[in-house]
């Protein structure tokens, strides 16, 4: 495992103990030289360093982020698990229902449809809405995530660099992320069908 070397990071969330999971998964080139002993830890301490306080900041503290899993590219072969985080969400109140989801929607170079992708973020609190939409509040949190994952490049004080990319399973390839937004619409269950 070298530098170049893609990985995919799942960051794996329950409502309760034994209740069903909800699961981002972001991807990653490694760009410099490793801090931790293996990159996959390196990865993981970036992410919990650096994006986990903005990324809980979009969710409701009725959910809380249960464990990490890193696979490397091409065959996804989980090489590391961290199941020692046990953070909740930090949006106090009554959630909202568990099929709406914040997105965060991200481009590449490429302008065809595979060079696009979608991040359906946990649900939040009934506060991040109004009038059926995102809270200007809120889509500043999800600003501050897409911010977090492309300072990973650069912020090499602590961990290696890692480029955010995305996968297209139609490709085979992973990408790098050259462009994002925090979407002023609420994503659900049916928006889902059609993302990788």
């Amino acid at each position: 495992m070298a530098i170049n070397d893609v990985f995919r990071l799942r960051a794996v969330w329950r409502r309760t103990t034994d209740g069903p999971a909800m699961v981002n998964a972001f991807y990653f080139r490694q760009v410099a030289a490793l801090i931790f002993d293996t990159p996959e830890e390196d990865l993981v301490d970036a992410f919990k360093t650096s994006v986990q306080p903005a990324y809980v900041a979009v969710v409701t503290n009725t959910v809380a982020l249960v464990e990490y899993q890193v696979a490397q590219f091409p065959d996804f072969l989980t090489s590391f698990i961290d199941d020692t985080v046990e953070e909740g969400g930090a949006l106090t109140g009554d959630p909202m229902p568990a099929r709406i989801a914040g997105v965060l929607s991200y481009r590449t170079a490429d302008l065809s449809r595979r060079g696009r992708g979608r991040v359906f973020l946990p649900s939040p609190n009934e506060a991040s809405n109004t009038a059926g939409a995102p809270t200007t509040t809120y889509l500043a949190l999800v600003d501050e995530i897409r911010a977090e994952l492309g300072d990973l490049l650069t912020d090499i004080i602590f961990h290696a660099g890692w480029e955010w990319r995305m996968f297209s399973p139609a490709d085979q390839l992973t990408k790098a992320v050259t462009s994002s937004e925090s979407v002023g619409r609420w994503g659900t269950q049916r928006d889902r069908a059609d993302v990788y």
